[in-house]
């Protein structure tokens, strides 16, 4: 009986050190990926990449929004380690993250000043606005209540 339990004790290290290994070169994944994406947009940004003429569509913006989600969506469907890391994430620490977003009021003073179009900046200012005032109130609920996270309000907001 012994043997068996310090078996099973073995395995289920085993497992949990994989788990965590996996979890570990996801996180190095993902760290050095935002870390080349950075480099890679100011880079293009520094040079130009994003301003278009005035009579062209905005394709440069949109494929600077389309290729990262398509390289989310493409990670996230394709490996597991990814996925679990995505999953695994503390909605406490997301939430609180999302608190920066006060700073929407950059956006309505820019529209002040007569740089941003109204049909931009009012809504983007005021819905970041309205998250990052929110957000700790949010956090509060999750660290009172971990269930929060499936509510409809938490879904909402």
């Amino acid at each position: 009986m012994n043997i068996k339990t310090e078996t099973m004790g073995s395995i289920t290290g085993n497992v949990a050190s994989e788990l965590n290994n996996g979890r570990s070169s996801a996180r190095l994944v993902v760290f050095v990926a935002l870390a080349l994406w950075l480099g890679l947009v100011s880079f293009l940004a520094s040079q130009g990449a994003f301003v278009g003429s005035a009579n062209s569509p905005p394709l440069p913006i949109f494929f600077g929004v389309a290729i990262p989600l398509a390289v989310f969506l493409a990670a996230y469907f394709g490996s597991s380690p990814f996925r679990d890391f995505i999953l695994g994430a503390d909605l406490r620490f997301v939430a609180a993250i999302e608190a920066w977003r006060w700073g929407g009021l950059g956006f309505l003073s820019l529209y002040a000043n007569g740089v941003l179009p109204g049909l931009f900046a009012l809504p983007a200012g005021l819905g970041d606005m309205a998250i990052g005032i929110t957000a700790p109130w949010i956090v509060i609920s999750l660290v009172r209540n971990p269930l929060f996270a499936a509510s409809r309000r938490f879904v909402i907001w």
